[in-house]
Formats: C-alpha cells, sequence, structure tokens
C-alpha cells in the first residue's frame, strides 16, 4: 500500500512522530505510535505477534485529528 503512493513534493507536509510506548510479554505486543504535521495527527495501537522470531503486525486500529 504504501509503494503506491506518489512521491513526496515539497510542497507535502512533513512528518515527525515516533514510538510511544511499547508493551510486551512473551510473543505478543501492542505498540503505540504517534505520527503528526501541521494537517493531522495519527494515533495507531499496533498488536504484533512473534512467528518464526519475527514480529509481524496482526491487527492494527487508529484515530485522526484534524
Amino acid at each position: 500500500m504504501i509503494g503506491s503512493n506518489p512521491p513526496r513534493t515539497e510542497n507535502d507536509p512533513a512528518f515527525e512522530g515516533g514510538i510511544v510506548d511499547i508493551q510486551y510479554y512473551g510473543k505478543t505486543a501492542v505498540v503505540k505510535v504517534r505520527v503528526e504535521n501541521e494537517r493531522v495527527i495519527f494515533a495507531d495501537h499496533l498488536s504484533l505477534l512473534k512467528i518464526d522470531g519475527d514480529w509481524t503486525i496482526v491487527h492494527k486500529i487508529w484515530d485522526t485529528e484534524l
């Protein structure tokens, strides 16, 4: 999905943000991510599962604030 987006231009707003919180136990984890620019704030909550030694996102829920 990301690869199908058009390339960024100089007029596109720059995004800033990162990981807010990580909670994990054994083979499960929940990660909260916050990313924002001057137009919108994204809050993502990702559920991860460790499969064959690699962390995989198995569920995502998000919200935005304009």
